[in-house]
């Protein structure tokens, strides 16, 4: 089975308890802090047309449109974009494949969607998301880091779905791509998926960490690369 059918038949199951999972207890706080990321990077306006890409359940798109944007909802998983609100626009597609003609969105976004896939498959999709997006426009996506403490849990689970990659590495695939600016944003030293575990209290703590932690630092010991890419 290729990553993306184990991907697709992954949230086929999961698409049910995927929120209440994920962002209950101390993951509550993980989200809010993700999704501040996600906003500052992104710099949403009321004019913008936004495409999700990897939309699941719709939980960026609910933040997006408090903020009166435009939200397109892409997923390939019929389950997850069936929790996406009625009133919602959605499509399925394939990430590789997006039916939509050149340059018509004004921003696009991945979040938790790019991690799944090697480093070939990135690209693929990365360039993709560039191809729909229009000049002036920026790229959102996050990928998980081969530095912290990510790695060295994935390295003992061997049933994980992640395809780890270093700043380094992303960076030199970056200059593959002409016309672009990019800029980095290191979160997370204590991994994401830890939070949905833990009380509050604690991860406020852990939360804490990132505040804390030199700028330098962040790069080789947090575990979750937020990616911003201006498209010329």
């Amino acid at each position: 089975m290729s990553m993306r059918e184990k991907v697709v038949e992954y949230y086929k199951h999961e698409a049910e308890t995927y929120e209440m999972k994920r962002f209950r207890r101390g993951g509550r706080l993980q989200h809010e802090v993700e999704m501040r990321n996600v906003i500052t990077l992104l710099k949403p306006s009321k004019e913008d047309l936004i495409l999700d890409l990897g939309a699941g359940t719709g939980r960026l798109e609910t933040v997006l449109q408090k903020l009166n944007c435009s939200v397109i909802s892409c997923d390939i998983s019929t389950e997850m974009l069936a929790k996406i609100r009625k009133n919602s626009f959605r499509i399925r597609s394939d990430a590789f494949r997006l039916p939509f003609k050149n340059e018509i969105f004004d921003k696009t976004i991945a979040l938790r969607l790019l991690f799944h896939f090697n480093e070939a498959d990135k690209m693929e999709i990365l360039r993709e998301m560039l191809r729909v997006t229009k000049a002036g426009g920026l790229i959102v996506f996050d990928v998980e880091s081969s530095h912290g403490l990510l790695s060295f849990i994935l390295n003992i689970r061997k049933d994980h779905l992640n395809y780890l990659v270093s700043p380094a590495r992303l960076e030199e695939m970056f200059t593959q791509i002409p016309r672009i600016e990019y800029k980095l944003y290191f979160s997370f030293f204590i991994p994401r998926g830890i939070y949905r575990h833990i009380p509050k209290d604690i991860a406020r703590v852990f939360l804490s960490i990132d505040r804390f932690l030199p700028d330098a630092m962040k790069r080789f010991k947090c575990s979750t690369i937020f990616c911003s890419i201006l498209k010329f």
